[in-house]
């Protein structure tokens, strides 16, 4: 039995590793743009 990954799924997989990048990138942006009480905002 072969299985294939369809594009759908391929396509889905690249944007929730993209994705979680982003979320665990985007505090250590805020903290160098804003400082670390950039949470207030």
């Amino acid at each position: 039995m072969k299985e294939k990954l369809n594009g759908f799924h391929v396509a889905l997989l690249i944007y929730m590793i993209e994705l979680d990048v982003t979320v665990f990138m985007l505090p250590r942006m805020v903290a160098v743009n804003i400082g670390t009480n950039g949470w207030l905002g």
